[in-house]
């Protein structure tokens, strides 16, 4: 979803995923935002930056000029890779 922001702010996109069960989806994130029980290092670097967790629903924010174009950048190979390999349950 896009959203324009207030006259003088900056427009805003969220893109909103939501897993079905029973499966999660695993995502790296940076270990100055803190790191949660269970993560796993990643390859990146050493493994000392980042770590690896698992959610079920979870949501990225775009914001800025040409935030449309951005969310589509981010969210279509993942459609793509959606409609070749994976199958709907329902």
């Amino acid at each position: 979803m896009a959203m324009p922001g207030p006259t003088g702010s900056q427009d805003t996109a969220i893109v909103y995923f939501q897993m079905r069960r029973p499966f999660d989806a695993r995502f790296e994130k940076s270990n100055l935002r803190g790191k949660e029980e269970g993560s796993i290092p990643s390859l990146r670097n050493d493994g000392t930056m980042h770590s690896y967790e698992t959610s079920v629903s979870f949501f990225y924010m775009h914001y800025g000029q040409e935030l449309i174009a951005k969310a589509d950048r981010f969210t279509r190979p993942f459609e793509d890779y959606r409609a070749e390999h994976c199958l709907l349950l329902g």
